[in-house]
């Protein structure tokens, strides 16, 4: 257990591949969310400085 906790055994997750699919689909609705409130942000900013 002291060789995981320092990291003598190299690079390693406990997620299962399955949770890292779930994850990685999370990840990638989110950043398709931000872009969305991106753009509508911007396009509001445009709307208010081009009166």
């Amino acid at each position: 257990m002291d060789e995981f906790r320092g990291g003598k055994l190299g690079k390693m997750t406990l997620e299962l591949p399955e949770d890292i699919k779930d994850m990685t689909e999370e990840i990638k609705k989110r950043e398709q969310e931000k872009k969305q409130r991106d753009r509508e942000r911007k396009a509001e900013y445009r709307r208010k400085n081009n009166k």
